[in-house]
């Protein structure tokens, strides 16, 4: 791709980050306001905010944001033996999860 392609496409992809950080915003703010009575107190708007914030300085330093990229493109393709490992964790996790929620039920 030649820089007048890379000058074309640039626009584009400002105008949907752009388009993304709005929803993100309006979703947040929706959130926020109608459903004021099962927001289950401050820690999701805590942890929110603190996702929202980590999101935000990702995306405006360039050199960051092109490391996490490459970080995440990585994880796209995964070995064998990384998915076992990963598959191993989500049981073992679910497995604690079934099981404190059936003793905080008393079963």
């Amino acid at each position: 791709m030649n820089s007048k392609d890379e000058a074309n496409l640039r626009p584009r992809v400002t105008a949907h980050r752009l388009a993304v950080a709005l929803l993100l915003i309006a979703g947040v703010i929706c959130w926020i306001f109608l459903s004021k009575s099962s927001t289950g107190g401050a820690r999701p708007l805590i942890a929110t905010a603190i996702a929202v914030t980590v999101a935000v300085l990702l995306m405006i330093n360039r050199n960051v944001r092109d490391r996490s990229e490459r970080l995440l493109d990585g994880l796209g393709t995964p070995s064998r033996r990384v998915r076992a490992i990963t598959a191993g964790i989500l049981a073992l996790a679910a497995g604690i999860c079934f099981l404190q929620t059936a003793l905080w039920q008393g079963r």
